[in-house]
């Protein structure tokens, strides 16, 4: 699986800081809907389902927007994403 762009990422550390593992993947945040029922005696429960909603999936960032990246070894750090052009040294003309 690849990019929607076709286009790779990379980050300025893509290093954990703990460990020298590389990422598996970057974290993200998923909203969803779970149903509720009411139980009888006025109050809710869950109802075991979940609605994902996969359209507003999103990397989580800290507050300088740098990306959330997980190693193997269950280590999280944040790493600023490489623009693609000054990755690969192109340049995308009008």
């Amino acid at each position: 699986m690849g990019s929607e762009t076709g286009i790779g990422m990379t980050w300025e550390n893509p290093i954990c800081p703990e460990c020298g593992g590389p990422p598996i993947g970057t974290v993200e945040a998923i909203l969803g809907l779970a149903q509720i029922e009411p139980d009888g005696k006025g109050a809710y429960q869950y109802g075991g389902y979940t609605e994902v909603w996969w359209d507003d999936q999103h990397t989580e960032h800290d507050e300088d927007g740098n990306d959330r990246l997980h190693c193997d070894n269950g280590h999280d750090w944040y790493s600023k994403r490489l623009d693609a052009a000054a990755v690969t040294g192109s340049v995308t003309r009008p």
